[in-house]
C-alpha cells in the first residue's frame, strides 16, 4: 500500500517532548457514543479493486469483509465471510467454507459465486487492478489478467455450492490465505460489479447512511453475520487535511482517533500518541524502461554520487535495505556511503564522461518541504558531475498521478500488504500488476520464480538474493523504514493495537469503560518487525 510518511511530525514530537493530558469529552460510558475519526481530504476510491492507499485500506474495514480478516494484534488470518478453510494434501487446492445465510446490505445473498465473479472482475485487464497479480498462484489467473484466457472453466476458481469456494493453485502457496486478508479480494455485489458506480452494498460490520465530501456517518449493518459482536453502534468519519484544526479538535475531545495529518507542534500527552514500526520503507527509485536509465552503471553512478548519509539523516529509522529486518530473513547489505570517484568512473564506462550526453534527470516528488530538501541535495551532488537535474512537483494525490508523469527518479513509500518479503519484491517483477518502475529483467524474475517452489529458510535466502539484486543494480535507494503514528486514547478505546501493517479493523473497537474485562486475555504490545510471518 502506498503511503506518504510524515517524518517531520516525529521529529517535532521528539524535540518538543510531551505535555499534560488535555481534557477529553468522550463519554465512553455511553454505549451509543459514536467513534469519531478524521482522515485526509475526501478522495476515497469506493472500488476496493482499484485502490492502493493505507487510508482507504482502513476505511474499507468498516464496510467490506473478505473470506478472511486480520487479527488486529497478531495479523494472523482469522475467519471472516468464511468459517473455515483447508489445503489439500499436495497443497495445490484451497477450499473455503462460507458461513451460511450471508447477505449484502442490500439484502441480496452473498455466496461463493460472488467471490468468483468479483475475482474475475479483479483479473480482467480492463479493470486495471493494481493487486491482480497477487492471485498469480491461482491456476489460469496470470493468463486471464494478461488477456490470454477468457474461458472461466479454465480458471482455477469455482463455486461448488453457495458456501463452498474451491481454488486450484499452480503450486503450493501457503501465503495465499494471508494475502486474501487484503481488501482487493472482498466480494462485490452483482450491481456494483456491473456498474462500478455509486456506493457499493456492504458485507462488513457497518453501512454508510450519510455521506458528504466532508463527513460520513456509518451505523451497524443489521444484516452482518456477526452484528452481535460489533460493540460501537455508530462511526463518524470526517475528511480534512487541516492538521492544526483537526489536532486541536482532538485535544478538545471532538475526535477519538486521528490516523494521519497530525499537527506535530501541538503539546500532547504520551498517553494519546501511538508510535510504532511499520512493515514499510520509503525509497527513491529509477524508472528503467528507457535508455540510458536501463543501464545499471548509470544508476549506480548517480546513487554513489548522491549524499547518502545526508539524505537519510533526518529520518527516525534510516535504512540501506528495502525490506525491514525480521527473524529468519537474511537481509543483504545496502549502499551505506557515497563514492564520487567510483561514480565518475562508472559514468565514463557507460559512455557519459563528465556527464556529456546524459539526458536531464527528471525527479518527481510530492509537494512538501521534505521533497524540496531531497531535490536540493541531489542537485548539489549531481550538478558538479555534469548532470542536469530537473525537479517536478506533483500536487494532490501523488500516487494517483505519478505513473502519468514522465520522470526518471521518483519517491515511493510502501507499507506491506501482508507480512512477507514478496510484498516488496513483486514491485519489480516484470509481469506484476504492481510494477510501476518499468522493470523487465528475466534474471530477477528467475530468482523470484525459484522461490515459488521453496519454503522456510531456503525460500528466505532466495528472496534475500532477489533484494540484493535490486540494490546491487541500483534500482532504488532506500531512505527509511516507515513509522506509524496515531492520536488515540488507548486507555479509553479497546481493540486498537499497533501493528506493522497499520490495520485497525473498526469491528474490533469498543469502549473500555463498558468492557473492562475484554482485554484481560490479550497482551498489549508494539510488535517487532522481526516476529514470524503468519501463514494459515
Amino acid at each position: 500500500m502506498s503511503k506518504l510518511p510524515a517524518f517531520a511530525l516525529f521529529l517535532t514530537f521528539l524535540t518538543l517532548g510531551l505535555g499534560p493530558l488535555s481534557a477529553q469529552s468522550t463519554d465512553e460510558n455511553d454505549p451509543g457514543h459514536p467513534f469519531r475519526v478524521n482522515f485526509g481530504a475526501e478522495t476515497i476510491n469506493l472500488d476496493p479493486q482499484k485502490s492502493q492507499t493505507t487510508e482507504e485500506a482502513e476505511i474499507y474495514t468498516a464496510f467490506y469483509e473478505g473470506l478472511v480478516v486480520y487479527d488486529p494484534l497478531s495479523l494472523r488470518p482469522q475467519p471472516g465471510a468464511a468459517e473455515s478453510w483447508a489445503f489439500s494434501k499436495d497443497g495445490k487446492t484451497l477450499t473455503f467454507t462460507l458461513r451460511p445465510g450471508l447477505r449484502f446490505s442490500d439484502d441480496t445473498p452473498l455466496t461463493a459465486q460472488d467471490f468468483v465473479a468479483s475475482w474475475i472482475r479483479l483479473l480482467d485487464p480492463a479493470t486495471q487492478a493494481p493487486y491482480a497479480s497477487l492471485l498469480d498462484s491461482v491456476k489460469g489467473a496470470k493468463a486471464w489478467r494478461e488477456g490470454k484466457l477468457t474461458d472461466p472453466s479454465q480458471l482455477g476458481l469455482r463455486a461448488e455450492s453457495p458456501t463452498k469456494l474451491v481454488i486450484e493453485l499452480n503450486q503450493p502457496a501457503p501465503e495465499l490465505v494471508s494475502i486474501l486478508c487484503h481488501y482487493a479480494f472482498v466480494p462485490l455485489s452483482a450491481a456494483f460489479r456491473k456498474s462500478g458506480q455509486g456506493f457499493p452494498a456492504s458485507d462488513g460490520p457497518y453501512v454508510v447512511v450519510t455521506r458528504t465530501p466532508q463527513k460520513w456517518v456509518l451505523v451497524k449493518n443489521p444484516l452482518y453475520w456477526d452484528k452481535a459482536n460489533v460493540q460501537i453502534p455508530k462511526l463518524v468519519f470526517t475528511f480534512s487535511d487541516d492538521a492544526q484544526k483537526v489536532t486541536e479538535a482532538f485535544k478538545e475531545g471532538n475526535y477519538d482517533w486521528i490516523s494521519d495529518g497530525i499537527d506535530g507542534s501541538a503539546v500532547l500527552s504520551d498517553r494519546l500518541i501511538s508510535a510504532f514500526p511499520l512493515f514499510g520503507t520509503t525509497f527513491l527509485y529509477f524508472r528503467v524502461d528507457s535508455k540510458p536509465w536501463n543501464d545499471a552503471r548509470v544508476r549506480q553512478a548517480l546513487w554513489l554520487a548522491a549524499p547518502i548519509q545526508k539524505l537519510r539523516e533526518p529520518y527516525i529509522q534510516p535504512t540501506s535495505v528495502l525490506i525491514p529486518t525480521f527473524e529468519g530473513y537474511p537481509s543483504p547489505k545496502g549502499l551505506l556511503k557515497s563514492d564520487k570517484e567510483q561514480a565518475v568512473k562508472l559514468l565514463a564506462q557507460a559512455g557519459y564522461p563528465g556527464g556529456k550526453g546524459l539526458p536531464p534527470v527528471v525527479v518527481a516528488l510530492p509537494d512538501g518541504s521534505e521533497s524540496a530538501r531531497i531535490l536540493e541535495l541531489l542537485k548539489a551532488a549531481w550538478t558538479p558531475l555534469g548532470v542536469k537535474v530537473v525537479g517536478k512537483t506533483i500536487h494532490g494525490r501523488y500516487y494517483d498521478q505519478i505513473d502519468k508523469v514522465p520522470h526518471v527518479i521518483g519517491y515511493f513509500s510502501w507499507v506491506g500488504d501482508y507480512l512477507d518479503p514478496t510484498t516488496f519484491l513483486l514491485l519489480w517483477k516484470s509481469d506484476s500488476s504492481l510494477n510501476s518502475f518499468g522493470m523487465a529483467d528475466p534474471q530477477y524474475d528467475a530468482i523470484l520464480k525459484k522461490a515459488e517452489y521453496l519454503s522456510g529458510e531456503p525460500r528466505m535466502k532466495v528472496l534475500a538474493s532477489a533484494e540484493a539484486y535490486l540494490l546491487d543494480q541500483g534500482l532504488l535507494l532506500p531512505l527509511s523504514h516507515s513509522p506509524g503514528f496515531s492520536l488515540i486514547d488507548r486507555e479509553s478505546v479497546g481493540g486498537w493495537y499497533p501493528n506493522p501493517l497499520d490495520i485497525h479493523p473498526f469491528k474490533n473497537l469498543y469502549w473500555k469503560a463498558l468492557k473492562p474485562w475484554k482485554d484481560a486475555v490479550r497482551f498489549d504490545f508494539i510488535p517487532n518487525l522481526g516476529y514470524n510471518i503468519p501463514h494459515a
